[in-house]
């Protein structure tokens, strides 16, 4: 549901927000999360592309998207904890990660896919159809 600010406040700006606000008992408090525009369509592309790939090279689609995250310079250096150095990538989610970032880092994902990640793939036409499903236009890839 959606709701648009206006010189009153918060009004609902959809139907299944108009639904929401009639059904609200008077005084009942609500939490509001805050969420950046997310072309959803592409958020789920970009998901399910790391989750092919990551299969193909027989591993969880969370460690890829971390190793994306992290390739792509999208991680915070926490220092030394215990005798190893330690990072935090950062989230993908609709609170953490604006559109235009979103598409910024798969950009770069793609790249860090197509150089590093593609050519571990044996079979070289399952290598091709997974380079040709990317989103981004390159240079083919050789293994």
């Amino acid at each position: 549901m959606r709701f648009v600010r206006n010189r009153d406040g918060l009004s609902p700006f959809d139907a299944t927000a108009r639904k929401f606000v009639n059904e609200l008992v008077s005084g009942e408090p609500v939490t509001l999360e805050v969420l950046f525009d997310r072309d959803m369509h592409e958020h789920r592309k970009i998901m399910a592309q790391i989750a092919e790939v990551a299969k193909a090279v027989g591993a969880d689609p969370e460690w890829l998207r971390a190793q994306l995250l992290f390739e792509t310079g999208n991680f915070q250096h926490l220092g030394e904890m215990y005798g190893k150095t330690v990072v935090a990538v950062n989230s993908m989610s609709r609170h953490h990660m604006r559109d235009h970032e979103l598409h910024a880092f798969w950009d770069d994902a793609v790249e860090v896919l197509r150089k590093k990640v593609l050519p571990q793939i044996t079979s070289a036409a399952e290598r091709e159809r997974l380079a040709a499903t990317l989103s981004q236009q390159g240079a083919p890839v050789t293994g």
